[in-house]
């Protein structure tokens, strides 16, 4: 009767530890799923800011910038010159091939990024032309360069 209760006990603790264990994994895969689903880590991780990013091919393209999963733009543009020297910002999603947001980046094919100032006049440029790319047929937009400061 004795080797019965030891062996009743031993099963109990078994499975209390099994049930311990897949509850934790439930808790896990739920809290996993409310984080993808309702962006949970943009409360304890910053906000992503405007960067630059000039490539090894020679582009250089600006937008919002995440490094979570990987280096990744959003709201991607690129700054056209033409021969009268006018530059006008070209929206990457408007490509003939049509790419998603975001954009992700080979870390090896960077040569180097650069956070934009806060008070930069391309941030206006690309979050008026993002809110207003839906209302106009066209999106290019030209920018006239500011005078040089002598």
């Amino acid at each position: 009767m004795k080797s019965k209760k030891i062996i009743n006990q031993n099963m109990s603790k078994v499975t209390r530890s099994v049930i311990l264990g897949l509850s934790i994994i439930v808790i896990a895969v739920v809290l996993a799923l409310l984080i993808a689903k309702f962006n949970i880590l943009s409360v304890f991780v910053p906000s992503p800011k405007y960067a630059a990013v000039y490539l090894t091919t020679g582009e250089v393209y600006y937008g919002r910038m995440s490094m979570f999963g990987g280096f990744k733009l959003s709201n991607v543009v690129t700054l056209q010159k033409d021969k009268d020297g006018n530059i006008s910002v070209q929206k990457l999603n408007d490509a003939i091939w049509k790419p998603k947001n975001p954009v992700s980046f080979q870390k090896d094919h960077i040569v180097f990024w650069s956070y934009l100032d806060s008070t930069s006049p391309l941030i206006d440029v690309i979050e008026n032309k993002t809110q207003a790319a839906a209302n106009q047929p066209t999106t290019d937009t030209t920018v006239t360069p500011a005078p040089s400061k002598k």
